[in-house]
């Protein structure tokens, strides 16, 4: 059975082509029909193409999100002579995570609530621009997420209705699911008002898994 903190960074080990196509010094629309291409390989695994913004005047890209495996053999397909930095830059998120300390005792855990709890307490006002800003950039619609899947928005959205994966009445994501979703008030060119239920990059990982056509 593996442990809490493998299964945290493991969610989190995940590389945008676009990151490895910079590492490479490689043009990133060239890198994508070759990851697309090696994807098609049988045992590559699933792939997700997100939306990201990728320089500070807030200019968008399609990319793909790779996990460490994938990335590597994508890297050595891209620059065989530069897949070292690849390797580098894995170790440098990998040793990052294994800086957090799962706590040992009752104690320690109820300290780093607590602690936790302060700094959210302490972030609130930037968390709630945050969240409505920075981190839609990598969240889709349903629309986008369907039609990456090969099905209608329509179908997808009962499957995750009748998977309990989001409220059966509501176009909200169901309590224990809350992570895979980012419901976001938006306005429309007109001026009307509306919610939207986003799905994030750890939702579309786990959506693309579960989903059977």
């Amino acid at each position: 059975m593996k442990g809490m903190q493998e299964i945290i960074t493991e969610e989190q080990r995940i590389m945008t082509l676009k990151e490895i196509s910079d590492l490479l010094d490689i043009n990133h629309n060239v890198a994508l029909k070759k990851a697309k291409k090696i994807a098609q390989t049988e045992g590559f695994g699933t792939i997700i193409e997100v939306d990201i913004v990728y320089n500070d005047k807030g200019q968008m890209i399609s990319t793909i999100m790779l996990n460490k495996r994938q990335s590597i053999a994508v890297a050595s397909i891209l620059n065989t002579a530069l897949l070292m930095k690849v390797i580098d830059r894995w170790m440098e998120l990998e040793q990052k995570e294994s800086k957090f300390q799962i706590p040992q005792t009752m104690g320690e855990a109820l300290q780093l609530a607590a602690d936790q709890a302060k700094q959210l307490e302490l972030q609130a006002p930037m968390v709630e621009v945050y969240d409505k800003l920075a981190n839609r950039k990598n969240d889709v619609s349903t629309t986008t997420l369907a039609k990456q899947l090969g099905v209608s928005a329509i179908k997808l959205n009962r499957w995750l209705k009748a998977k309990g994966f989001k409220c059966l009445f509501k176009d909200y994501p169901a309590a224990k699911y809350a992570d895979w979703f980012n419901v976001v008030s938006d306005v429309s060119a007109v001026g009307h008002e509306f919610t939207q239920c986003l799905i994030t990059p750890k939702g579309q990982i786990e959506i693309a898994k579960r989903y059977d056509k």
